[in-house]
């Protein structure tokens, strides 16, 4: 079984995602593939991001009117094949977000705060701009060897 780490996160640009990438790949290391779904808001046309492998951009047009997620790559990335941890990179709470973690049957991991919703494991005394929030998952799943 590949280990697989899915992390969301909101896009700004293309050097704050560079940067969210190099510090979750520098920090976690038990990991064999990893994914990114970047959350947009309606005002960015997704033809006009970058095209970066492994990376998903997430807008309201992914779902249904009922709140199912209706895209056939990002299905099998969090539902259909089940197996690895989605990692929420964000400090406040999106209506995408919301729906994300409806849908998908990974475990979801994140930081404890107020602004974010409940994880199935989450973190407190973290942060995403030192990398202490990827250094405290990396040492969980390899203590739970996942």
């Amino acid at each position: 079984m590949r280990k697989k780490i899915v992390v969301i996160s909101e896009w700004k640009n293309k050097e704050d995602f560079q940067q969210l990438k190099s510090n979750v790949e520098k920090n976690i290391s038990i990991a064999d593939t990893f994914y990114y779904i970047c959350s947009i808001n309606s005002s960015v046309k997704i033809d006009e991001l970058p095209k970066i492998t492994n990376v998903y951009y997430l807008s309201k047009k992914d779902f249904t009117l009922f709140g199912k997620l209706k895209t056939p790559s990002l299905r099998e990335l969090l539902i259909d094949k089940s197996e690895g941890v989605l990692v929420v990179a964000m400090e406040k709470r999106s209506p995408l977000l919301g729906k994300v973690l409806r849908n998908s049957k990974l475990r979801s991991v994140g930081m404890e705060k107020d602004t974010l919703p409940d994880f199935e494991l989450s973190f407190i005394d973290s942060q995403l701009l030192d990398g202490k929030l990827f250094q405290q998952i990396n040492k969980y799943l390899t203590k739970i060897q996942l």
